[in-house]
């Protein structure tokens, strides 16, 4: 079983890069499709910067590897950012190749079971323009998560009933906080903005529920005037969530 892990975990790698392999193919082959008819310049500036973004989430995923297998908690930072701008780029471009292979499929199999020619090249166009609208909407999504996306707050107000509840607990009030992961934050405005609502609740009793950091304890110092002035008169709760045990980072010692 021993002998066979290296082989099995190589075979998994081979057809990691060939699925990848393809995956690029098929999204550069749309890319061209798309700027075939566009004037010279333009054409070859849109290439170049998909070629260019493209390689950048190649190295960005070995580096991010390298950093991962180090584990420092500086560098652990970092790998967040490489992540986020890995999925930025290639989960739009999993879904526009994963279009093009399709209609590919359809198309040969039309090709097979018809006896009169399948047009191709305005097909492909056409099929390559609404792939990469498809693909636009998770890029979108996922670039506005990234520079925006942390910032919208949103309340839920859930109203829960008991049967035995003590009288004196009827009408307490309770706002629960959850995975604020404060090594996200860079707009000390829009981190108030979010207390200010926290605090306007005017809740008898305040409880965070874990994942105040991404990785490291560093990460939440400069917030924690802010979240200190958070008040409730029956005061502030806590309890810790898997990102602030650290976990993912290796340390120094046990006691770092």
């Amino acid at each position: 079983m021993t002998q066979r892990a290296p082989i099995f975990a190589l075979v998994i790698l081979l057809l990691f890069f060939l699925g990848w392999f393809l995956i690029e193919l098929f999204a550069w082959q749309g890319i061209k499709t798309l700027t075939r008819d566009l004037a010279r310049p333009l054409q070859k500036g849109l290439r170049y910067t998909y070629l260019a973004l493209s390689a950048l989430a190649w190295i960005g995923l070995i580096l991010g590897i390298f950093l991962a297998m180090n584990r420092s908690p500086q560098r652990m930072i970092w790998t967040g950012y490489i992540l986020g701008y890995i999925v930025l780029i290639n989960f739009p471009k999993i879904l526009f190749a994963a279009f093009l292979m399709l209609e590919d499929v359809v198309r040969y199999i039309q090709k097979w079971t018809s006896s009169g020619d399948v047009p191709l090249a305005s097909r492909r166009k056409f099929i390559s323009q609404i792939g990469i609208m498809l693909a636009a909407v998770p890029f979108t999504a996922v670039l506005y998560g990234i520079i925006r996306g942390r910032y919208d707050y949103k309340i839920h107000r859930v109203e829960l009933t008991f049967d035995d509840l003590p009288e004196a607990f009827d009408g307490l009030t309770v706002t629960q906080i959850s995975d604020v992961h404060s090594g996200s934050f860079d707009s000390t405005e829009d981190v108030q903005r979010g207390l200010d609502m926290i605090q306007d609740l005017g809740s008898d009793m305040i409880v965070f529920t874990g994942d105040i950091v991404n990785e490291v304890s560093d990460e939440i110092k400069p917030w924690i005037p802010a979240f200190a002035a958070l008040s409730a008169p029956l005061g502030k709760y806590s309890v810790l969530g898997n990102h602030d045990y650290g976990d993912s980072v290796r340390w120094a010692s046990p006691f770092e």
